[in-house]
């Protein structure tokens, strides 16, 4: 009895800090989104780089696309395309295994433009 009461207090707290890692994930993507619309790139990509820190403690997968997706996005702006397009990919994976099928049209739009400014 005790040992079950020992693994339901641990899964409870497990999950009570996942909730705040989620909680800590979706305000760094708002901030870093606020900076990229300020045009302050360096501080958007500090953000998002915390927010994929945390990304292996949360269990939502549509946050994990949300946060690759932001990441691809602020290196695509700084134009490095290779980390770009490995942001972009990774959250074309998710979005795709979550069957978020505007998400994943939207990421693959941006794979396809990044591409395509390199053969520009």
């Amino acid at each position: 009895m005790r040992y079950k009461l020992i693994i339901c207090c641990l899964l409870v707290f497990h999950q009570v800090i996942a909730q705040n890692d989620e909680k800590k994930i979706i305000d760094l993507i708002s901030e870093a989104n606020y900076f990229i619309e300020n045009k302050n790139l360096d501080k958007a990509l500090e953000k998002i780089e915390n927010a994929l820190n945390i990304l292996p403690n949360v269990l939502g997968m549509e946050l994990k696309g949300n946060v690759n997706y932001t990441a691809g996005r602020i290196y695509k702006l700084r134009r490095n395309d290779t980390y770009a397009i490995r942001y972009y990919l990774r959250a074309a994976d998710i979005y795709g295994k979550i069957q978020d099928s505007m998400s994943f049209s939207l990421t693959n739009y941006e794979i396809a433009n990044v591409y395509f400014s390199l053969e520009a």
